[in-house]
């Protein structure tokens, strides 16, 4: 299988699953109960690619829509077997991860026993545990989608209307910066109650004013 780790033992569980009862399978990840479990349910969600830490992954889509796949299954399984208990769900990053192959932490708590909540605290410049969904921050894609401006509100209108991704960014250059920015916001606010986009933050990208914005889902 590619991208298979010979010497994994998460990647020995991709190739021969009947060892492990699976909580879930798909093309992308599985997931299976942890063998040491620290909290009332702890279960693990890893992708069936072989990927040692969150130190390999990138900015790029590929990782984002990966980590954001293996969180969404987390929370699944856990409103299903633990709807009433508060959920956490988390990575550990090097050197404090015990198996080279990227894995979410799924809990439902409290910890039990109580005292292995130290081994999922975050160490801040130190790494520890990191909540999953501050690596989605950190890996998020810059630019999920770039286009250059015109200073047609129709352009914008329709650009604004097609995007189905989290985040796009809309570069703007010239002399008429202030102008287009205001064709665009006008455009943004007269969209918002139909097309749900909520987030609108103006910032400055290698010297070019963009806009980014970010749309949530209903």
């Amino acid at each position: 299988m590619a991208g298979v780790n010979q010497a994994c033992i998460f990647c020995e569980i991709v190739r021969n699953p009947t060892t492990t009862r699976l909580l879930h399978t798909d093309e992308k990840v599985i997931a299976f109960q942890d063998i040491k479990p620290a909290a009332q349910r702890h279960y693990l969600v890893i992708p069936k690619e072989h990927i040692p830490t969150v130190n390999d992954l990138q900015r790029r889509d590929e990782d984002y829509s990966l980590v954001r796949h293996m969180l969404s299954v987390g929370q699944q399984l856990l409103q299903k077997d633990a709807p009433q208990s508060i959920h956490r769900f988390g990575f550990h990053q090097p050197p404090f991860n015990s198996v080279d192959h990227l894995h979410l932490h799924c809990f439902a708590l409290p910890y039990v026993p109580r005292w292995k909540a130290i081994k999922y605290k975050s160490l801040g410049p130190l790494g520890g545990f990191i909540e999953a969904e501050t690596l989605l921050e950190k890996i998020r894609p810059l630019l999920s989608k770039c286009m250059r401006s015109s200073s047609s509100s129709s352009s914008y209108s329709s650009l604004v209307q097609m995007c189905s991704c989290d985040i796009i960014v809309i570069h703007i250059t010239g002399k008429h910066v202030l102008n287009e920015l205001e064709v665009l916001s006008t455009v943004i606010r007269g969209t918002v109650e139909s097309e749900n986009l909520v987030a609108v933050k103006f910032q400055t990208i290698a010297y070019t004013q963009a806009v980014q914005i970010t749309r949530y889902p209903l």
